[in-house]
């Protein structure tokens, strides 16, 4: 969304008059890891198009908000309600069933039973012969977490699952050595109502992320629970720092699959530079998107895996933990090499304001 030239006027007129005459003393936000324009803002832009009638605090709040390093961006924080709901919950650790389940698996093998609980499916309805079309993650016991794209006709006809792992089976089993572990079965979630992104669109194919709110609140389990989300600027940073990232979801095992995968699948793969994959889609790949992909083998994020999260498993709230950094958005029609995912981090004080809203 474009911002008007009389809001531009007015935006920088008052800076102007409340640094004392000069840009110069605009706010230093020093915890704030990403700035970005006032229109990716939605509580600072709603500020600006009130225009004149914006009360003086509130215009105030616009100038302490203002990134000094970088003219003309803006601090957008997180809603103290929405971070508080997060932070309270015990997040990315699963109650891990009996058996060895740990979190990498390469190469797109199917992930050990229970060890990625806050995986979510969405479905076009509730019969035997439910289709499963795009993945997300369970962040609240109210909300998951998805891609903004998966949302644009199916609206009418969803459900999430969660605890999920073989959409073949009521119940989930496996052995291991020569244990057979079974999970509780899995449950369905009608959806109180989905939030896309306000600034998403197909074309531009930036701010893919959505918020599903559910109509009736998540009992956490054994084999349901919350992923973690990066909080602070410190762990936003990992995402343009850490060398490698886990994504999994049910979407096809390869372009030619006419049907997404029965069993829940993950793969590893390398944080690549954002260039790379502006170069491949040729368009330009911005901080609120991550570039990732895989340089020895065919491994990739397929059609279904959408809205899944991308993650790692780092040191958090002192112990290890799964972070989710990403969101499976876009990639090429083979499914091989780079794919571009949302930057999770990029939009928290977008997640937090729907949150407390």
């Amino acid at each position: 969304m474009a911002i008007l030239d009389w809001q531009v006027v007015l935006l920088w007129s008052v800076l102007y008059l409340l640094a004392g005459g000069t840009t110069d003393n605009l706010a230093e936000n020093e915890n704030c890891f990403y700035c970005v324009p006032i229109d990716e803002c939605g509580k600072l832009f709603g500020i600006l198009q009130q225009g004149k009638s914006a009360p003086f605090e509130e215009i105030r709040l616009i100038y302490k908000s203002g990134c000094n390093d970088h003219r003309g961006l803006f601090c957008c924080d997180n809603d103290p309600k929405g971070i508080e709901e997060l932070q309270k919950q015990n997040c990315g650790v699963p109650e891990a069933l009996p058996g060895d389940l740990n979190f990498r698996v390469v190469n797109g093998k199917e992930v050990k039973l229970g060890s990625r609980p806050w995986m979510a499916l969405f479905l076009t309805n509730r019969s035997d012969n439910a289709e499963h079309f795009c993945g997300g993650s369970l962040i609240t016991q109210r909300f998951v977490l998805s891609a903004a794209h998966c949302f644009t006709k199916q609206e009418n006809s969803v459900v999430v699952r969660l605890g999920e792992h073989d959409v073949r089976h009521t119940r989930d089993c496996r052995t291991y050595g020569d244990k057979e572990i079974c999970a509780p079965p899995s449950e369905d979630f009608a959806i109180k109502r989905i939030i896309s992104h306000e600034f998403f669109s197909y074309s531009s194919k930036y701010h893919d992320i959505a918020l599903v709110e559910l109509a009736s609140q998540v009992e956490y389990k054994i084999h349901i629970k919350p992923i973690c989300l990066p909080l602070n600027a410190e762990m936003q940073k990992l995402a343009e720092t850490l060398d490698s990232f886990s994504v999994a979801g049910w979407g096809r095992l390869n372009a030619y699959s006419v049907r997404g995968s029965d069993v829940l699948m993950a793969a590893d793969l390398q944080r690549k530079h954002r260039k790379m994959c502006t170069i491949k889609f040729s368009m330009w790949v911005k901080e609120s998107q991550i570039c990732a992909g895989s340089s020895t083998t065919a491994q990739d994020s397929c059609r279904g895996d959408s809205g899944g999260p991308l993650g790692s498993l780092v040191n958090y709230l002192g112990r290890p933990r799964f972070v989710q950094f990403g969101l499976v958005s876009f990639g090429t029609d083979d499914c091989q090499n780079q794919a571009v995912y949302t930057n999770v981090g990029f939009h928290l004080p977008w997640i937090t304001e729907i949150m407390a809203e």
